[in-house]
């Protein structure tokens, strides 16, 4: 859960600061504390997929990877990669089904961009090839 104390200039934020400060010291240390190490972050990030949206795809990989447990690491890489390989940019059509009747700049613009990867996709083949070259690089480092 995530908690925010607004601020005002030009005002006391006594009050806010002093509920912010009680929020942290009774339930946000005891937090830290329960997740403090790589291995607990790891679990969490397994268990609550909302722990931090997408990170279950990205970071959890990673921290499986640092711990040596890179078949877990490589399968959620893999089994992304699989789930997000066909999607491509939206169709004139979806776009007109969505918005209306698109204007012929507009037309042409969503033309060139039909039946592309959307930019998510090609950001995270590059993470995916990134992580692959590192985890090979673990793994002979520890057989090594």
């Amino acid at each position: 859960m995530f908690w925010t104390w607004k601020f005002e200039e030009d005002r006391d934020n006594a009050a806010a600061v002093a509920e912010m400060v009680e929020e942290i010291t009774t339930i946000g240390f005891r937090y830290m504390e329960e997740i403090c190490t790589l291995e607990k972050i790891c679990e969490r990030l397994a268990i609550d997929r909302h722990f931090i949206m997408g990170n279950d795809v990205h970071q959890l990989p990673v921290g499986y990877m640092m711990l040596g447990r890179f078949d877990e690491g490589e399968k959620i890489v893999r089994d992304h990669l699989s789930k997000i390989e066909a999607e491509k940019g939206p169709t004139v059509e979806q776009l007109e089904a969505k918005y209306g009747k698109l204007d012929p700049i507009v037309l042409a613009e969503c033309q060139k961009y039909e039946h592309q990867p959307i930019p998510y996709v090609v950001n995270y083949r590059r993470f995916a090839e990134r992580f692959f070259r590192r985890l090979e690089e673990e793994r002979s480092r520890v057989q090594g």
